[in-house]
């Protein structure tokens, strides 16, 4: 879960000052290498845009190949899907 410094205004009870991002595998052998924490607090960019370290965690985790979807941009390694991703 992504702790965000400051919440986007978006809530109808609260504002979410929190994102969920799923991770999914492949495989029979899907343990990771590292098993980190699975809450990190990290600063909101633009919109949509998932700090880098996201990447680092599931790069430290898994060999790969990697895949992101809702992506904003491309990253070396990474297959990316998006309709922004520039």
């Amino acid at each position: 879960m992504w702790v965000k410094d400051r919440a986007p205004g978006i809530g109808f009870y609260a504002t979410t000052h929190h994102e969920v991002l799923l991770l999914a595998t492949r495989g029979e052998d899907t343990l990771p290498k590292v098993r980190p924490s699975s809450v990190f607090f990290s600063l909101v960019t633009e919109h949509s845009r998932k700090p880098d370290v996201v990447y680092q965690l599931i790069e430290a985790m898994y060999d790969g190949p990697y895949a992101e979807l809702f992506a904003r941009r491309r990253r070396p390694g990474w297959e990316v899907w998006g309709d922004e991703v520039r």
